[in-house]
Protein backbone atom coordinates (compact mmCIF):
# COMPACT_ATOMS: atom_id res chain seq x y z
CA UNK A 1 0.00 0.00 0.00
CA UNK A 2 1.36 3.41 -1.03
CA UNK A 3 0.49 6.50 1.00
CA UNK A 4 0.79 9.92 -0.65
CA UNK A 5 1.94 12.57 1.83
CA UNK A 6 3.24 16.15 1.68
CA UNK A 7 6.70 14.62 2.26
CA UNK A 8 6.56 12.11 -0.58
CA UNK A 9 5.04 8.78 -1.53
CA UNK A 10 5.57 5.96 0.94
CA UNK A 11 5.07 2.23 0.67
CA UNK A 12 4.17 1.03 4.16
CA UNK A 13 4.47 -2.34 5.87
CA UNK A 14 0.87 -3.46 6.31
CA UNK A 15 1.90 -5.68 9.23
CA UNK A 16 3.31 -2.71 11.17
CA UNK A 17 0.15 -1.41 12.79
CA UNK A 18 1.87 1.45 14.59
CA UNK A 19 3.27 3.17 11.49
CA UNK A 20 0.31 2.12 9.34
CA UNK A 21 -2.28 3.62 11.68
CA UNK A 22 -0.38 6.89 11.96
CA UNK A 23 0.05 7.26 8.20
CA UNK A 24 -3.45 6.37 7.01
CA UNK A 25 -4.38 10.04 7.42
CA UNK A 26 -1.86 10.95 4.70
CA UNK A 27 1.05 12.22 6.75
CA UNK A 28 4.40 10.64 7.58
CA UNK A 29 4.99 9.37 11.09
CA UNK A 30 6.24 12.28 13.26
CA UNK A 31 5.12 14.77 10.61
CA UNK A 32 4.99 17.67 13.08
CA UNK A 33 8.48 16.96 14.41
CA UNK A 34 10.02 16.68 10.94
CA UNK A 35 8.24 19.56 9.25
CA UNK A 36 7.97 22.03 12.11
CA UNK A 37 10.83 21.30 14.51
CA UNK A 38 13.65 19.68 12.52
CA UNK A 39 13.23 21.46 9.20
CA UNK A 40 15.43 24.50 10.10
CA UNK A 41 18.35 22.18 10.93
CA UNK A 42 17.83 19.90 7.92
CA UNK A 43 17.72 22.87 5.54
CA UNK A 44 21.29 23.76 6.59
CA UNK A 45 22.66 20.21 6.49
CA UNK A 46 24.74 18.92 3.58
CA UNK A 47 25.57 15.55 5.21
CA UNK A 48 22.79 13.72 7.10
CA UNK A 49 22.77 10.40 8.97
CA UNK A 50 19.58 8.54 9.96
CA UNK A 51 20.11 5.63 12.37
CA UNK A 52 17.00 3.50 12.76
CA UNK A 53 15.50 4.70 9.49
CA UNK A 54 12.53 2.28 9.44
CA UNK A 55 10.66 2.86 6.14
CA UNK A 56 12.15 6.31 5.64
CA UNK A 57 9.64 8.76 7.12
CA UNK A 58 12.48 10.92 8.41
CA UNK A 59 15.28 10.47 5.89
CA UNK A 60 13.10 10.60 2.76
CA UNK A 61 11.49 13.74 4.18
CA UNK A 62 14.94 15.23 4.82
CA UNK A 63 15.90 14.65 1.18
CA UNK A 64 12.80 16.51 0.07
CA UNK A 65 13.38 19.38 2.48
CA UNK A 66 16.99 19.83 1.35
CA UNK A 67 17.74 18.95 -2.31
CA UNK A 68 21.47 19.48 -1.69
CA UNK A 69 21.78 16.92 1.11
CA UNK A 70 23.42 13.49 0.93
CA UNK A 71 21.92 10.96 3.34
CA UNK A 72 23.36 7.87 5.03
CA UNK A 73 20.49 5.69 6.34
CA UNK A 74 20.71 2.56 8.51
CA UNK A 75 17.93 0.01 9.05
CA UNK A 76 18.74 -3.54 10.26
CA UNK A 77 15.32 -5.19 9.84
CA UNK A 78 15.36 -6.74 6.37
CA UNK A 79 11.71 -6.16 5.45
CA UNK A 80 11.80 -2.55 6.62
CA UNK A 81 15.10 -2.02 4.80
CA UNK A 82 13.59 -3.28 1.56
CA UNK A 83 10.65 -0.87 1.95
CA UNK A 84 13.07 1.96 2.82
CA UNK A 85 15.03 1.26 -0.36
CA UNK A 86 11.81 1.26 -2.38
CA UNK A 87 10.70 4.57 -0.87
CA UNK A 88 14.04 6.23 -1.58
CA UNK A 89 13.85 5.05 -5.20
CA UNK A 90 10.21 5.90 -5.88
CA UNK A 91 10.78 9.45 -4.66
CA UNK A 92 13.77 9.85 -6.97
CA UNK A 93 16.47 10.14 -4.31
CA UNK A 94 18.63 7.06 -4.99
CA UNK A 95 21.68 9.01 -6.14
CA UNK A 96 21.75 11.01 -2.92
CA UNK A 97 21.42 8.08 -0.52
CA UNK A 98 23.77 5.51 0.98
CA UNK A 99 21.63 2.69 2.40
CA UNK A 100 22.82 0.11 4.93
CA UNK A 101 20.98 -3.03 6.05
CA UNK A 102 22.71 -3.16 9.43
CA UNK A 103 22.75 -1.32 12.73
CA UNK A 104 25.23 1.06 14.33
CA UNK A 105 26.70 0.78 17.79
CA UNK A 106 29.76 1.14 19.98
CA UNK A 107 31.73 -1.63 18.25
CA UNK A 108 31.55 -4.12 15.41
CA UNK A 109 29.44 -7.05 16.59
CA UNK A 110 27.03 -9.81 15.62
CA UNK A 111 23.96 -9.50 17.85
CA UNK A 112 20.27 -10.41 17.87
CA UNK A 113 17.06 -8.44 18.09
CA UNK A 114 14.13 -9.30 20.33
CA UNK A 115 11.42 -11.56 19.00
CA UNK A 116 8.51 -9.98 17.16
CA UNK A 117 6.22 -11.14 19.95
CA UNK A 118 7.77 -8.44 22.14
CA UNK A 119 6.22 -5.69 19.99
CA UNK A 120 2.83 -7.27 19.34
CA UNK A 121 -0.07 -4.81 19.40
CA UNK A 122 -3.78 -5.34 18.91
CA UNK A 123 -3.83 -5.39 15.12
CA UNK A 124 -0.24 -6.19 14.17
CA UNK A 125 3.20 -5.14 15.40
CA UNK A 126 5.12 -2.02 16.32
CA UNK A 127 8.27 -2.96 14.44
CA UNK A 128 9.90 0.39 15.18
CA UNK A 129 9.85 -0.62 18.85
CA UNK A 130 11.96 -3.72 18.26
CA UNK A 131 15.28 -3.49 20.10
CA UNK A 132 18.41 -5.51 20.79
CA UNK A 133 17.72 -8.71 22.69
CA UNK A 134 17.57 -12.44 22.06
CA UNK A 135 15.72 -14.86 19.82
CA UNK A 136 14.90 -12.55 16.93
CA UNK A 137 16.43 -11.46 13.65
CA UNK A 138 20.23 -11.46 13.43
CA UNK A 139 21.74 -8.00 13.80
CA UNK A 140 25.09 -6.92 12.37
CA UNK A 141 26.45 -3.80 14.02
CA UNK A 142 29.20 -1.48 12.80
CA UNK A 143 30.43 1.89 14.05
CA UNK A 144 29.76 5.16 12.30
CA UNK A 145 33.42 6.08 12.75
CA UNK A 146 34.40 3.13 10.52
CA UNK A 147 32.74 4.81 7.52
CA UNK A 148 35.01 7.89 7.53
CA UNK A 149 32.21 10.19 6.41
CA UNK A 150 33.16 13.28 4.39
CA UNK A 151 31.02 15.40 6.71
CA UNK A 152 28.16 15.28 9.21
CA UNK A 153 25.82 18.20 9.86
CA UNK A 154 22.69 16.52 11.18
CA UNK A 155 22.15 13.11 12.76
CA UNK A 156 18.92 11.43 13.87
CA UNK A 157 19.06 8.36 16.14
CA UNK A 158 16.04 6.23 17.10
CA UNK A 159 17.20 2.76 18.11
CA UNK A 160 15.14 1.71 21.12
CA UNK A 161 17.57 2.22 23.98
CA UNK A 162 20.85 1.87 22.05
CA UNK A 163 21.23 5.58 21.24
CA UNK A 164 24.13 6.00 23.66
CA UNK A 165 25.98 3.08 22.08
CA UNK A 166 25.53 4.55 18.59
CA UNK A 167 27.03 7.83 19.79
CA UNK A 168 29.96 6.02 21.40
CA UNK A 169 30.74 4.42 18.05
CA UNK A 170 30.54 7.81 16.36
CA UNK A 171 32.77 9.69 18.82
CA UNK A 172 35.53 10.67 16.40
CA UNK A 173 33.07 11.69 13.67
CA UNK A 174 31.09 13.81 16.13
CA UNK A 175 34.24 15.45 17.53
CA UNK A 176 35.33 16.31 14.01
CA UNK A 177 32.07 17.71 12.62
CA UNK A 178 30.00 18.67 15.71
CA UNK A 179 26.61 17.86 14.15
CA UNK A 180 23.17 18.75 15.43
CA UNK A 181 21.83 15.48 16.87
CA UNK A 182 18.18 14.49 17.20
CA UNK A 183 17.65 11.44 19.37
CA UNK A 184 14.90 9.50 21.07
CA UNK A 185 15.13 8.79 24.79
CA UNK A 186 12.43 6.78 26.50
CA UNK A 187 12.05 4.09 29.14
CA UNK A 188 13.27 1.29 26.87
CA UNK A 189 16.58 -0.19 28.02
CA UNK A 190 18.96 -2.89 26.80
CA UNK A 191 20.43 -5.68 28.89
CA UNK A 192 24.18 -4.83 28.93
CA UNK A 193 25.10 -8.51 28.65
CA UNK A 194 23.44 -8.62 25.21
CA UNK A 195 25.95 -6.09 23.88
CA UNK A 196 29.02 -7.07 25.91
CA UNK A 197 29.28 -4.02 28.18
CA UNK A 198 28.83 -3.33 31.87
CA UNK A 199 26.65 -0.28 31.32
CA UNK A 200 24.56 1.01 28.41
CA UNK A 201 24.81 4.80 28.63
CA UNK A 202 22.02 7.23 27.90
CA UNK A 203 22.58 9.63 24.99
CA UNK A 204 22.78 12.48 27.50
CA UNK A 205 25.71 10.83 29.31
CA UNK A 206 27.76 10.43 26.15
CA UNK A 207 26.90 13.76 24.54
CA UNK A 208 27.80 15.81 27.62
CA UNK A 209 31.26 14.25 27.52
CA UNK A 210 31.51 15.28 23.86
CA UNK A 211 30.83 18.92 24.69
CA UNK A 212 27.10 19.17 24.00
CA UNK A 213 25.59 21.76 26.32
CA UNK A 214 22.06 22.42 25.00
CA UNK A 215 19.31 19.81 25.01
CA UNK A 216 15.87 20.80 23.74
CA UNK A 217 12.83 18.59 24.19
CA UNK A 218 10.78 18.31 20.99
CA UNK A 219 7.87 15.87 21.36
CA UNK A 220 7.15 12.15 21.52
CA UNK A 221 10.33 11.52 23.59
CA UNK A 222 12.61 13.20 21.02
CA UNK A 223 15.35 15.70 21.81
CA UNK A 224 17.76 17.97 19.94
CA UNK A 225 21.37 18.26 21.15
CA UNK A 226 23.55 21.25 20.27
CA UNK A 227 27.19 22.09 21.02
Amino acid sequence: MNIRTPNGIFLIDSEDAYIRNHMMAGRVYEHHIINDMLKPYVEKATHIVDVGANIGCHCVSYAGINPEATVWAFEPQKKLFDILSHNVAQNGYTERFHLYNHGLGHARAELEMNTMASVRVQDGWNKGGLGIGKGGEKLRVETLDSLNLPGLDFMKIDVEGAEGLVIQGATETIKKYKPVICFEHNSQTIDPTHVGVEHVPTPFEVLVKLGYKTFKYLDWENYIALI
